[in-house]
């Protein structure tokens, strides 16, 4: 039994205790949450078609304000023209409703007890036939309910005598319906770490439970029954505890709807945006093709004829005309955010192609299903949603002999024409491909059977798969820009309006080079009559925002949301390592941020640019694509833990593309020195930004040095070691590495860490660009502490004294060397118990200057 009827027959048995009045309406409960719970489970089993008869159904019961109007939809779904799409996998839940069996079979039974209710109290209802569908037990419990919780007024005596029959009814149902007993509940929760909670609804739902270890799959939080995979059921609402269930229960406007629990009585509301479009057969889009292959220059086509408008696009029209002409890279991908003009580019390229001799025919397929005109988003009916789809097509276009055939089958058929057509060499495109069923599924069975010289070409607005050769569309250079205003604004009759410089900057600047927001920002000035804030006015096109972004959003993991909506929330360039570093630190839930900012620019959510100096990578948000996430960050749960990241991400200061160049280190110091302040004036801990300033480091090392001079600063002076210690584990650049060993050097002398200081000098004696100035001051601080301070590890002290000897004779024999330089490198020798070496280079020492102070000092301490 799945846990809402558990949860529900446990409200009810408390009822029973009570009185037989409750213990019927209760009942009378669980058969309301029953039917919501059918025909949710029945219409999530419908499959999407380019006729949406899923969702209109979905669009029915979130107005629903009876249950009647739920059994209907249950009806429809079981026998109406959405059957045929009915998911196969469970045929059972249709069968066990539909087939009609007569007395002694569970649904007969069942029906027979909500009858005899229903007798009670109406004696004029028709006798009950003796074979009868299961189905009808909805259309019984529905007059049942409208005659007593509906409309009716019953007596306390009446309903006892009901409740025998009515239990009998539920239990039977409940107890034996195929979507109770056989399919698969759970809820599942994706965490921002990408691992998935999954709470068990029913019994057993181990189908679900691979998702506990595997992070590559995609399935939005929300209640699920498992088909051939997790499909989530639309109207059925919860939370991963499981501790209630709601579903809608009418009070429908264009912002919200009712959401009922049968089991606690609570309410809520759900956003009703998704469900405002109108159901039914929707128009053909404007870039459909044209329904038959007719030819163009040297090709048989079905190209739509469809372009207004259109700028070329003379870098990418090359680029992509080269690779389709070529023999390799079977799958071409044209990916882009919405409206950027993927469509429209390849339309221009293919229409040149058919001047060439490379393809016999060119074959369009369209899943779109939303044009973007200038006065708005307008839903369209997508052509093509899966393989069999684009195999009927392909078939009613190229209406071969064999079809004629018995058993004839056109999936099989286009799967043999990918490989070799029987048409001569042909260049399939799938325009929209994010909107198809299992997109990544689709892609797999192309790239399974596609062969050469047969070549594919993709538009998407997100690209989930790899093996194909992608091209990203871009907003349009200024060059392109600048013609397409010229020929939006004539078109518009706004030529003498759109003559400000300024304004064209800005209008560049904050469409981001986007076409379609370009065109709908003039369209703006030509209704106003006069030149607005761009800002605002994008602010003000919800429709569009929407149509631009929301099928893209939905479709991202939780990690990839959480990180645009903070780069929405605050629209400034940012470096890549800031954001990483912010989100990473320990007040967040661990999430992998590089995977999900790559997943963001896949989709075309952001734009990243490297620094030339660094090699540092730069993230910005479009206007428009900023605007549509502070939107979705005003309903967000997340959005007080956005804002404290945003406050944090301030720090580093405003960003502008122009100052890429500068590379990242002016905006770390700026990070740096405001935490340094804060801490410096008590307003913060340094504690509360280790895991962030580590991390910075750990990307760009150089910040290493910054952090050790804010922990000096702190009086920290063993993680101020350690800073410097991992910059120089870094570099390699030798004057990098003099200057922060005598740091180094000079921080161990504070700690008085002989070993550590003996060690930083070593290391500067050794380098080869070290001075011989230096070298000497550094022998004579080795030579002081060797004399003053005795070691606990003589074997560690003989090693690094060598070190030294050696590097020193090394730098000696390329100098000309002083008479000190040898009382030096005696000492040395001395403290390593070599005094045969030190005799040497005290004589080297004398031979130089016979009256020199330190030779001869050492000369009676020697007894030479």
């Amino acid at each position: 039994m799945i846990k809402p009827i558990r949860k529900i027959f446990e409200r009810a048995e408390l009822s029973k205790s009570d009185s037989d009045t409750a213990y019927f309406l209760d009942l009378m409960y669980t058969g309301e949450q029953m039917t919501k719970l059918v025909a949710s489970g029945l219409v999530s089993c419908i499959t999407d078609d380019s006729k949406r008869h899923r969702y209109s159904q979905i669009y029915r019961l979130v107005r629903a304000d009876g249950i009647g109007e739920w059994t209907t939809v249950i009806e429809e779904v079981l026998t109406g023209p959405a059957s045929q799409y009915f998911n196969p996998v469970v045929n059972g839940m249709q069968r066990q409703l539909t087939e009609r069996l007569s007395k002694g079979s569970w649904q007969y039974d069942a029906t027979e007890s909500i009858y005899n209710c229903v007798k009670r109290l109406d004696s004029t209802i028709e006798n009950l036939p003796t074979k009868g569908a299961g189905k009808t037990w909805f259309s019984y419990f529905a007059t049942l309910r409208n005659k007593t919780r509906g409309h009716g007024a019953i007596s306390a005596d009446l309903y006892a005598d009901l409740c025998l029959e009515l239990e009998n009814a539920v239990t039977l149902f409940i107890n034996n319906y195929y979507l109770f007993t056989d399919v698969q509940w759970a809820y599942l929760y994706r965490s921002l770490s990408g691992k998935y909670r999954v709470s068990d609804i029913s019994d057993n739902a181990t189908s679900f439970h691979y998702l506990k270890t595997d992070r590559n799959q995609n399935f939005e939080n929300g209640v699920h029954i498992f088909l051939n995979k997790p499909t989530k059921v639309e109207l059925v609402y919860s939370n991963s505890e499981l501790n209630d269930f709601f579903f809608p229960n009418g009070g429908f406007t264009n912002k919200k709807y009712e959401i009922l629990s049968y089991i606690s009585g609570s309410k809520d509301y759900e956003d009703a945006t998704a469900y405002l479009i109108p159901p039914g057969d929707l128009p053909s889009s404007e870039t459909e093709g044209i329904g038959k292959l007719d030819l163009l220059g040297n090709v048989f086509t079905n190209l739509p004829t469809t372009q207004q408008s259109y700028i070329k696009r003379h870098q990418l029209e090359e680029e992509l005309k080269k690779v389709l002409l070529d023999d390799r890279h079977p799958i071409v991908t044209l990916t882009g955010r919405g409206g950027i003009g993927k469509t429209s580019l390849a339309i221009s390229v293919l229409k040149d192609l058919c001047n060439d001799n490379r393809f016999s025919s060119i074959i369009w397929f369209s899943a779109r299903d939303i044009d973007l005109l200038t006065e708005g988003a307008k839903p369209v009916k997508p052509h093509v949603l899966s393989e069999d789809d684009i195999a009927k097509e392909y078939l009613r276009l190229v209406e071969p002999e064999e079809a004629k055939e018995k058993g004839f089958k056109p999936k099989p058929f286009i799967e043999k024409e990918l490989g070799k057509s029987s048409i001569g060499p042909t260049l399939f495109i799938f325009d929209n491909f994010e909107t198809v069923k299992n997109p990544i599924d689709l892609f797999q069975w192309l790239d399974t059977f596609i062969r050469t010289p047969n070549k594919i070409l993709i538009t998407s607005r997100f690209r989930e798969f790899k093996a194909d050769y992608p091209i990203e569309v871009s907003g349009m250079n200024e060059a392109e820009f600048h013609q397409l205003v010229e020929l939006t604004s004539n078109t518009l009759g706004i030529g003498d309006l759109i003559n400000s410089a300024e304004y064209l900057d800005e209008l560049y600047n904050e469409s981001d080079g986007h076409p379609y927001v370009i065109k709908v920002l003039l369209g703006e000035v030509a209704k106003e009559g006069k030149l607005g804030k761009i800002k605002r006015i994008v602010a003000g096109k919800d429709e569009i925002l929407i149509a631009l972004f929301e099928r893209t959003f939905n479709g991202l993991s939780p990690a990839a949301k959480r990180v645009f909506l903070t780069l929405a929330n605050w629209r400034s360039t940012i470096p890549q390592l800031a954001i990483e570093a912010v989100l990473m630190r320990e007040a967040n839930e661990t999430m992998d941020v590089e995977k999900a900012i790559e997943e963001l620019h896949r989709s075309s959510l952001i734009e990243i640019n490297k620094s030339d100096k660094d090699g540092m990578l730069f993230i910005s948000v479009p206007l428009s694509a900023s605007v549509f996430g502070k939107k979705k960050l005003t309903v967000s749960p997340m959005k007080s833990a956005i804002e404290a990241d945003t406050r944090l991400l301030h720090t580093f200061g405003v960003g502008l593309n122009t100052e890429i160049h500068l590379g990242v280190e002016p905006r770390i110091i700026k990070f740096f020195r405001d935490i340094a302040k804060r801490v410096s004036l008590g307003k913060d801990d340094l504690d509360n930004y280790i895991s962030i300033l580590e991390f910075i480091c750990r990307k760009y090392p150089y910040a290493w040095l910054t952090l050790s001079s804010l922990y000096e600063e702190e009086n920290k002076i063993d993680k101020a070691i350690e800073s410097l210690q991992s910059y120089l584990e870094f570099t390699e650049d030798e004057y990098q590495k003099l200057t922060n060993w005598q740091r180094l050097a000079v921080l161990y002398s504070k700690q008085n860490d002989w070993n550590g200081e003996i060690h930083s000098l070593t290391e500067i004696c050794e380098l080869n660009i070290s001075p011989i100035e230096l070298i000497n001051l550094s022998i004579d601080r080795i030579n002081a502490i060797l004399s003053t301070h005795k070691f606990s590890s003589e074997s560690e002290k003989e090693i690094m004294v060598r070190r030294v000897i050696s590097s020193f004779n090394i730098k000696l024999s390329a100098i000309t060397p002083k008479a000190s330089d040898y009382s030096q490198l005696a000492w040395l020798n001395l403290y390593v118990n070599d005094k045969s070496e030190a005799i040497k280079a005290l004589k080297s020492g004398l031979k130089i200057d016979s009256e020199n102070y330190h030779c001869l000092k050492l000369k009676k301490t020697l007894h030479v």
